[in-house]
């Protein structure tokens, strides 16, 4: 009786350690997903930056033509001044968006491994009950 008892709490720890290992793996497929949702988030921040500074250098240069100012050195220096400013924020998002894959490749490989060391130690654990069961088996004899 005592050698089933132990083994079955041998086996229900090896089993637990696997149960952690696969959580750990839907986790960081989570965090990968995750992922790709803040790299297209960020592609899309960029792109609307993008058009907002195209749609006001449109309207800006309607408004000068209407004006019937031609461009001249005030309207180029506008315009020049307006794409600057638009490539700084894009530039901005495309550094946030880098950072934030980084942290995400190393949460993801981190809960990998976490897996990995809980499956390990449930086995060391596993194997440890398994041999003292044996030897309070062999003790009662």
């Amino acid at each position: 009786m005592m050698a089933i008892a132990g083994g079955a709490q041998a086996v229900g720890t090896l089993l637990a350690g696997i149960g952690a290992q696969k959580t750990a793996q839907l986790r960081s497929f989570d965090i990968k997903t995750e992922s790709i949702l803040s790299r297209t988030q960020a592609l899309q921040q960029s792109r609307i930056r993008n058009d907002q500074t195209k749609e006001a250098l449109s309207v800006v240069q309607g408004v000068f033509a209407a004006a019937g100012r031609d461009v001249d050195g005030s309207t180029k220096a506008f315009r020049e001044k307006e794409l600057e400013i638009s490539g700084e924020d894009i530039s901005d998002i495309e550094v946030m968006s880098f950072l934030n894959q980084l942290k995400y490749k190393g949460d993801a490989a981190a809960t990998r491994r976490k897996g990995r060391e809980t499956l390990f130690a449930s086995i060391l654990k596993a194997g440890s009950t398994a041999a003292s069961t044996y030897s309070d088996y062999k003790d009662t004899e």
